[in-house]
C-alpha cells in the first residue's frame, strides 16, 4: 500500500518525567516528579572512562558567574533535548553537571524525551501554546530556521531570540565558529542559537571481526558492499542492522549516504533544493541500489532503534549499520581505537565528503527565565564546555579551538574537511521538516514493502514544496 508519510506512524514513549537538576539546595514547591542528580565531581567520578572524560574540563574562573544576571534563582530553567545516554556516556548528564559548576545557583529542568521526532513535536506544541521550554534543541538549516522566519518573509515573528540581543558570547562565538556555520543560524544579520556539535551522518561502523572471519576487508565502494552482502547472506549473518523504528537512519543510509557515495554532493544539495525532476533517473536507480542492499539487513530493522542496531553489530550479529558518527561513544566511550572490533568509515565511495548536521540550541521568545537560559546557552557555547560535548558525544565541535586538539585519524580526517568546505549538509537541515517526514517514513515502505514505488510516489507529490515559497516551504503553524 502506498503510503506518503502522514498516513502511518510507529507509536514512541511521551515525554519522560522532567528531571530536576538542583544547583544548590532547595525547597522548591513544585509538584513535579523529581530526580535529584549528586555533584558534578561524584556524578562523573563513578563510572570509570567518563570520569576521565569529565575530570580534564574544569571550571573556568568565577568571573564568568558574574557577568550575567542572577535572575530568579528559585525559577527552574527547562531544558528540552533528545539526547539520551548512549552507552557509558550520557552527554545531558555530563553537560548539566558541568553547567552547575560554573552556575551553582541554576535548578535545571531536564524535559528530556526519548527521540528526536518526539522531541520537535513536544518543542513544537509548547511553542504553540505559548508555555515553550526555555532552551530547546533543534537542527542546523530548515529544522532550525522555521522557528525564525514564521511569516515565511522575515525575523519580526520569530518564536526564538537573536542571540546577539541578549548575551555577549555572541562576538566570541563570531571569531571561533566557521562562517559557513553561522550563516545557516542567522538571518537578516542576526545569530539564533548557539551550535553545541558537528556530527557526521555518511557514517558506517562494522564490525572487523565478523568481516575478517568471512574473508571480507571493509568496504571501499558500492560494489563491494553488495559483494560483502552476497558473501555473508550465503554465510547466513546479515550485511546491515538498521534502526528504523524511528526512520531518520534510512535517510542516512539512501540519500546521505548512498545518493552522495553514487551521484556526489553537488547532485545531492541540487536535488534536495528542488532544481531538479522529482524522478530523475538518478534518483530511481540510487533507490534500486539502496533497495538492492537493504535486502541483506537483519529482519527485525523495523522494530529497532539506532541503539539496538548497534548493539546487533557489537555482538557481531550483523556485520555494519549505517548512522551518524555519534554512535562512536556507544561502541567505545574513549574513542574507537586501532585493535577495536569495530571500526568507524564513511559509506563506501563518500569519503572525500563530509555529511554533517549540527545540534542547535535556542532560546524562546516567550522563555520564563532568560537570565537562567543566557547562562546555560553560555556554558553550551563555552570552550570548556564543548571539549567536553566533544568527549561525551564523539563529535567535532563548531568552535576551532576545540577541533585544534583532537587526535584519531578519524576525527583528523572530519576537521580537515570540515576546515576545507568539502562538505553538505543533511537532510533535515536541507528539505521543509513536512517532506523531511513524508520520506523518511516511505523509505521504511520501500524497505517492508521491497518496492521503491512508495519512494518515487512520494518525491513526485512532496517535490513541489523544494521550490515552493518560503511561507509554505518553512512555516510550522
Amino acid at each position: 500500500m502506498l503510503s506518503l508519510g502522514s498516513a502511518r506512524r510507529i507509536a514512541v514513549p511521551s515525554v519522560q518525567e522532567p528531571m530536576l537538576i538542583p544547583a544548590a539546595r532547595s525547597s522548591a514547591p513544585w509538584g513535579l516528579a523529581i530526580q535529584w542528580i549528586v555533584p558534578a565531581v561524584a556524578l562523573l567520578a563513578c563510572d570509570g572512562p567518563r570520569a576521565d572524560r569529565a575530570a580534564a574540563v574544569e571550571p573556568p574562573p568565577s568571573r564568568h558567574a558574574e557577568s550575567f544576571d542572577s535572575g530568579d534563582a528559585s525559577r527552574p530553567v527547562e531544558f528540552l533535548s533528545w539526547w539520551g545516554p548512549v552507552g557509558e556516556s550520557n552527554p545531558t548528564e555530563a553537560l548539566l553537571a558541568f553547567h552547575k559548576s560554573r552556575y551553582p545557583q541554576d535548578l535545571i529542568v531536564n524535559a528530556k524525551t526519548i527521540f528526536a521526532g518526539q522531541a520537535r513535536k513536544t518543542a513544537k506544541a509548547q511553542l504553540e501554546s505559548g508555555d515553550p521550554p526555555d532552551v530547546f534543541q533543534s537542527t542546523i538549516g530548515k529544522d532550525h530556521m522555521q522557528w525564525v522566519l514564521t511569516n515565511g518573509i522575515d525575523g519580526r515573528g520569530a518564536k526564538i531570540l537573536a542571540v546577539d540581543d541578549f548575551i555577549e558570547d555572541a562576538a566570541e562565538w563570531r571569531k571561533v565558529i566557521p562562517a559557513g556555520l553561522l550563516a545557516e543560524m542567522s538571518f537578516d544579520g542576526k545569530l539564533y542559537g548557539v551550535p553545541a556539535t558537528v556530527h557526521r551522518i555518511n557514517a558506517v561502523f562494522y564490525n572487523r571481526r565478523v568481516l575478517r572471519s568471512h574473508g571480507l576487508a571493509v568496504p571501499s565502494s558500492v560494489a563491494e558492499l553488495e559483494n560483502a552482502g552476497e558473501t555473508l547472506r550465503a554465510a547466513g549473518i546479515p550485511l546491515f542492522a538498521i534502526g528504523a523504528r524511528e526512520p531518520w537512519p534510512l535517510g542516512h543510509f539512501v540519500f546521505e549516504g548512498l545518493l552522495v557515495a553514487l551521484e556526489g554532493p553537488a547532485f545531492y544539495k541540487s536535488y534536495f533544493s528542488g532544481r531538479e525532476r522529482a524522478d530523475d533517473p538518478r534518483i530511481v536507480e540510487a533507490l534500486r541500489v539502496a533497495l538492492r542492499l537493504l535486502r541483506y539487513a537483519r529482519a527485525d530493522s523495523a522494530r529497532l532503534t539506532w541503539l539496538q542496531a548497534g548493539e546487533k553489530v557489537a555482538k557481531g550479529e550483523a556485520a555494519a549499520t549505517v548512522t551518524g558518527d555519534w554512535a562512536e561513544v556507544f561502541f567505545a566511550p574513549n574513542g574507537l581505537g586501532p585493535d577495536d572490533a569495530v571500526v568507524e568509515g564513511a559509506f563506501p565511495g563518500s569519503e572525500n565528503t563530509l555529511v554533517f548536521t549540527v545540534d542547535v540550541f535556542s532560546v524562546p521568545v516567550a522563555s520564563k527565565n532568560l537570565s537562567g537560559a543566557k547562562r546555560l546557552l553560555s556554558t553550551i557555547g563555552s570552550q570548556q564546555g564543548q571539549r567536553l560535548l566533544s568527549r561525551v558525544k564523539g563529535c567535532l565541535s563548531p568552535r576551532s579551538d576545540v577541533d585544534a586538539e583532537l587526535v584519531g585519524p578519524m576525527r583528523r580526517r572530519k576537521f580537515e574537511l570540515l576546515r576545507d568546505g568539502r562538505t553538505v549538509m543533511g537532510l533535515v537541515g536541507l528539505i521543509p521538516p513536512r517532506f523531511y517526514e513524508d520520506v523518511n517514513w516511505a523509505l521504511l515502505d520501500m524497505m517492508e514493502q521491497d518496492d521503491v514505488e512508495p519512494v518515487v510516489q512520494t518525491l513526485r507529490a512532496r517535490y513541489r514544496l523544494l521550490s515552493a515559497p518560503a511561507d509554505l516551504e518553512v512555516r510550522p503553524f
